[in-house]
């Protein structure tokens, strides 16, 4: 019986295209050029392969977020550290680098993505175009929020950095080819991950402002405005600032989740757009609902929920201080829907461990880091100032554990199948 012939070898076209790609991402290519794509011609549509690196893709990206002890990474983990610890030591063998977590993608490829995105193009022009305008800096310092204080120490800097790096494209709202030029930076900047354990108060700054500067960084520049415009004397103007800027928030939400954003930035902008919304909507509303849900969606995402084992009591930094400042404010919030419209609550304490702040005032918190750490050494050993000075913190430390209060007072009203006796009611 005659054999057949081997059957010719065909490459999918899919495969080959990411080969191509693949090869050509070995070429430097610098950050400039990759920008001046945006004057180019649109580019020619391409048969995207299951291994493109969209950059507004989840499927781009490696699996992120925070992943307790019950997930499915926790159980390979567990058996990882016990066969190790167990069986005879075992030869190395080398992983396919196919099987390897895929590179992010290249600086010209994110740009190429951006540009025939059109709809993230727009929105992102529409937002920069609605961005404050330099002079309007220099207005009161924000009072709306004692919680949000230290909103109020950097606003000032966001918004001055950002006109020091963008000032010729800011500086002329009609010209969209520079302000789609703008926009794809801020994207390639919003694609990076935040570093989240700065101890330098400025650099944590500066590592997302300026150069650096990200969708969350505008969309928390718009929440700045907005205190500001509460904080003058309300007319027409400030009215309008005011209407625009929970919108323009939400445009910068939208485009940080594309850019696959997370983290203490991301949190903050969508849980204080929340609190805008509920000041101008009331708290009753459906929108102001699925808003705090976002909040809590994102608090538990990033693993904020659980911050007691993060840091010790007095070894702290500024992002630490500010996450658990806004990990508290979102518990506070959740208490107090619940109580107030008598709906379940959305976080409850026995799945939550988050760390009150330091009873640190503003100009501490975000001083430079000698100072940071001597202000913190000065405090007692339960985290409280010794001066008598009432700040925002103290303030959030005492209304957090009158939340915590109420949360055991909600779990014994609301529920449904409890049979609580008078020593869990008292």
């Amino acid at each position: 019986m005659r054999a057949l012939p081997a059957p010719k070898s065909r490459m999918r076209p899919w495969l080959s295209s990411a080969l191509s790609r693949a090869r050509a991402s070995r070429q430097p290519a610098s950050e400039a050029s990759a920008l001046n794509i945006v004057a180019a011609p649109a580019a020619q549509p391409r048969n995207f392969g299951p291994d493109d690196g969209l950059w507004s893709s989840p499927a781009a990206r490696p699996p992120q977020g925070f992943f307790g002890p019950t997930s499915f990474p926790a159980a390979y983990q567990e058996t990882e550290a016990s066969l190790a610890a167990q069986g005879p030591a075992v030869a190395e063998v080398d992983t396919p680098s196919s099987l390897t977590i895929p590179a992010a993608p290249s600086v010209a490829e994110i740009q190429s993505i951006v540009d025939m995105d059109q709809g993230a193009s727009q929105l992102a022009i529409k937002v920069l175009q609605a961005l404050s305008e330099r002079l309007s800096i220099h207005r009161s310092m924000p009072k709306a929020s004692l919680d949000a204080d230290w909103l109020a120490g950097i606003g000032d800097r966001l918004l001055s950095s950002t006109w020091d790096t963008f000032g010729s494209h800011l500086s002329d709202r009609a010209n969209t080819a520079k302000l789609r030029e703008m926009g794809s930076r801020i994207c390639i900047n919003t694609r990076k991950p935040l570093k989240e354990d700065q101890d330098d108060p400025n650099a944590w700054v500066q590592s997302f402002s300026g150069e650096n500067l990200r969708w969350e960084t505008v969309g928390v520049i718009f929440l700045y405005t907005a205190l500001s415009e509460l904080s003058t004397t309300s007319n027409e103007d400030s009215k309008r600032i005011i209407r625009q800027c929970p919108e323009s928030c939400a445009s910068c939400i939208t485009l940080a989740n594309m850019g696959g954003s997370s983290g203490t930035l991301m949190l903050f902008l969508v849980y204080k757009r929340s609190v805008l919304h509920s000041w101008m909507h009331g708290e009753t509303s459906l929108p102001y609902w699925k808003f705090h849900a976002e909040a809590v969606a994102m608090l538990t995402f990033s693993g904020l929920h659980d911050t007691q084992t993060k840091s010790s009591a007095h070894m702290s930094s500024v992002p630490t201080e500010i996450r658990r400042r806004i990990g508290c404010q979102v518990f506070v919030v959740d208490k107090f829907l619940a109580t107030f419209v008598g709906r379940p609550p959305l976080l409850t304490r026995r799945f939550c461990s988050i760390k009150v702040p330091l009873d640190l005032e503003e100009t501490a918190l975000l001083s430079d880091r000698e100072t940071f750490q001597s202000r913190s050494q000065l405090l007692d050993q339960d985290g409280w100032n010794k001066d008598g000075c009432i700040y925002s913190g103290s303030l959030l430390r005492v209304r957090m554990m009158i939340a915590l209060v109420r949360d055991e007072i909600l779990e014994v009203v609301l529920a449904k199948d409890g049979d609580y006796g008078i020593a869990e009611v008292m």
